[in-house]
């Protein structure tokens, strides 16, 4: 099978589409030898191809990529003197049996009638949303493109029943060409036990755990609930709230005060581990998650776990976890009170998310995506 496989977002590794595409990419090639991958990313500036290039050698070691694509049409390039160029830079569909674009959306300028054989996976549907930061020009046009592009596509992937039912609920999309195919942990670090030379660098003893881009995930009001909590009984002095994540919103910084609230940005897989497995509890407050990585990583590592209701997180926490809306801080103070304590209840918890955390792998994640491909070559997308 020759496969288009969209890794342009590996430039950007590793926030979560790109770890998603990298992942995925990895446990398809163990999976199945007789595919024949062609990568590539959509700018016209050499540096960026040579960053990728960089990139898929040294998070996709083991994947043979035959050639890497410039996305562009054919028609972008008209000049007669330019034919060489043309053909090394030039897009054609039909180049290939099949086509998955990993990040919800395409490439723009690829022709919707092209994607008569593309599978495209979508991780959420946030831009659909109402909220004042979604209404500008870019999103419009974003919502615009991807509803013309779902629509067009052979098959849409999602990485949970929560995001299947969002685009449901937004578009007039066959329900049958919509199958989910949910995700993984990156590392099976975060199930072995951890080097804590970080957490003695850092002075960490005993600390709270949220992982996410800081601005994204409600920590505004995960740090004001843990500031309450600080006034209470139960909390101990020293006691610390720490927030990991690949970037940071420069207006919130002021809330990070180095002392009971700390920020790490850039951690590696085993140091995020290790904040994981030796953290009081762990905090994923986000108003919305097309699946929720970072719960399942806390899963996975063995740390009790509190998100909010009402996203994709439920069908991962399920009865493993604890569930406070960010904007009910009593609830959200009970909760930094009990990890501190560590009641026999979070004990069955852990025991519970290790349960439900052994059920996900990529190499499932890889098995349910090539079964989408055969159906998608075959013209058989029924409901099985």
């Amino acid at each position: 099978m020759k496969l288009f496989y969209d890794t342009s977002f590996l430039l950007s590794y590793p926030s979560g589409i790109p770890v998603y595409a990298a992942s995925l990419l990895n446990a398809l090639s163990a999976l199945d030898q007789t595919l024949t991958f062609y990568c590539g990313t959509t700018s016209v500036n050499p540096l960026y191809h040579l960053k990728l290039r960089a990139m898929m050698r040294r998070y996709c070691p083991e994947v043979k990529v035959r050639q890497y694509f410039r996305f562009l049409p054919k028609s972008f390039f008209q000049s007669p003197s330019l034919s060489r160029l043309k053909r090394s830079l030039s897009y054609s569909s039909g180049d290939y049996d099949l086509m998955h674009f990993t990040g919800s959306v395409c490439p723009p300028w690829i022709p919707v009638t092209d994607l008569s054989n593309a599978v495209i996976t979508v991780h959420d549907m946030f831009t659909f949303y109402a909220k004042e930061r979604y209404q500008n020009p870019f999103y419009r046009y974003v919502r615009e493109q991807s509803e013309k592009q779902l629509m067009a596509c052979a098959a849409i992937l999602v990485n949970s029943n929560y995001t299947r039912n969002e685009i449901l609920k937004f578009l007039n999309i066959p329900a049958e060409k919509i199958f989910v195919t949910p995700l993984a942990v990156q590392s099976d670090c975060f199930g072995r036990p951890a080097d804590r030379t970080f957490l003695k660098k850092n002075k960490l003893s005993r600390y709270f755990l949220s992982v996410g881009a800081l601005g994204t995930k409600n920590h505004e009001k995960l740090i004001a609930a843990f500031r309450r909590f600080q006034k209470t009984p139960e909390y101990r002095k020293g006691d610390c709230l720490v927030i990991a994540g690949h970037h940071h919103s420069p207006e919130m910084m002021h809330l990070i005060d180095g002392e009971t609230v700390f920020f790490f940005e850039n951690v590696s897989q085993e140091e995020l581990a290790c904040l994981y497995q030796n953290a009081l509890g762990f905090f994923l407050i986000s108003d919305q998650e097309g699946f929720g990585i970072p719960l399942l990583e806390a899963m996975t590592a063995g740390c009790p776990a509190c998100h909010s209701p009402g996203s994709a997180m439920d069908e991962i926490g399920r009865d493993a976890t604890l569930r406070v809306r960010p904007d009910d801080q009593d609830a959200l103070v009970n909760c930094f009170a009990m990890f501190s304590e560590k009641p026999p209840l979070l004990r069955e918890n852990v025991q519970k998310g290790l349960r439900i955390a052994g059920e996900y792998s990529w190499k499932n994640t890889a098995e349910k995506t090539l079964a989408v491909y055969h159906r998608v070559l075959s013209g058989d997308l029924r409901e099985k």
